[in-house]
């Protein structure tokens, strides 16, 4: 048994002192769908008719040429299954200040810097039980207090799930002493709350658009050093402090901090395929082989390298706790 529930919003206290302290003929691949049978790449009909096409981009398609020096592995997207791909896309745009973006020129997906959203129109009913090893994303705005105020104008819920907060909590810091914040900001601030899919959000000070992925696991430094073999990044700590209240630890990738946090109360994971949070993808020069790598690893695999109908080739694994990953051939994605 291990366990899926998050902590209460303390955790996120914890994060910010420990961690920010730190400083075409082809058939598409393949990947089980979440009844077991096969399924084609759920990335396939991603974003499809999200939004109004902005301006066009390329990231894996033939044209896209990469630096030969550039070798680095970056945050490429976050899928997403929703259920009604319009109505998600606009939340993002108006919220979070997302950019729609037409990508290799068959999908409309969303720029949330540094990385993409990528939304699947899927019927499901999200469930009430946060059993997922990838947990929450981070989205950073100016003023979380200000931002909260005007978003539960509209509509928006807070999260309460694993005893969250049910309003904006803020500690005040010195400005400029904590890395990866805006330089006038002079309290770190946050709030959880449910997106149109109720997908977990965490929106917190500092830095515009996409912050951070936030994974469970009862192993921290166990499944940070898995990802510090797949990724071949280094932890933010050499290890995680367990005489903290939450231990914690995690890497930074691309401008991204990848958080790993253990959970409260012991309960099984469920695959995160599926699930609002479907995956989380990273773009590689050599997708040949970063597969090689993973397999030399004895990484599980879900599928193995091929085309997408999204115009670039991947494959996908089983990282600890039931997360889906997915390897994209593709190079830095830029966005005009």
């Amino acid at each position: 048994m291990i366990s899926g529930a998050a902590p209460s919003f303390i955790s996120v206290l914890a994060t910010a002192l420990s961690i920010l302290g730190c400083a075409h003929e082809n058939a598409p691949a393949q990947r089980p769908g979440t009844d077991g049978r096969a399924a084609t790449n759920a990335d396939a009909s991603a974003s499809k008719g999200a939004a109004a096409a902005g301006p066009s981009i390329c990231s894996g398609c033939p044209s896209d040429v990469r630096d030969a020096k550039d070798t680095s592995l970056r945050v490429h997207h976050i899928h997403l299954n929703v259920k009604d791909a319009k109505a998600s896309a606009a939340f993002y745009e108006k919220h979070f200040a997302a950019k729609p973006v037409q990508l290799n020129g068959v999908a409309t997906a969303l720029w949330a810097e540094p990385l993409l959203f990528l939304l699947e129109e899927v019927d499901f009913t999200p469930s009430e039980e946060l059993r997922v090893g990838f947990e929450h994303v981070g989205m950073g705005v100016k003023d979380p207090q200000a931002w909260f105020d005007a978003a539960s104008k509209e509509g928006i819920m807070v999260d309460p799930r694993n005893g969250a907060p049910s309003m904006p909590v803020s500690f005040p810091i010195m400005p400029g002493t904590v890395p990866n914040l805006d330089p006038g900001v002079d309290a770190f601030a946050f709030v959880y709350v449910r997106g149109p899919n109720s997908e977990r959000i965490e929106v917190w000070s500092g830095l515009s658009k996409f912050r951070h992925a936030h994974f469970m696991t009862p192993d921290i430094d166990g499944t940070v050093a898995w990802y510090e073999q797949l990724l071949g990044v280094p932890p933010l700590m050499p290890k995680s402090d367990p005489t903290s209240i939450l231990p914690t630890n995690g890497i930074s990738l691309d401008g991204v901090q990848l958080n790993f946090l253990a959970p409260a109360a012991p309960v099984d994971f469920t695959k995160t395929d599926g699930q609002p949070l479907d995956h989380i993808a990273f773009s590689v020069p050599d997708l040949d082989t970063m597969f090689e790598h993973v397999k030399a690893l004895g990484v599980p695999i879900v599928s193995e390298p091929g085309p997408t109908p999204l115009g670039f080739r991947s494959f996908f694994v089983r990282a600890p706790q039931e997360v889906l990953l997915e390897f994209v051939a593709a190079g830095p994605v830029s966005v005009p």
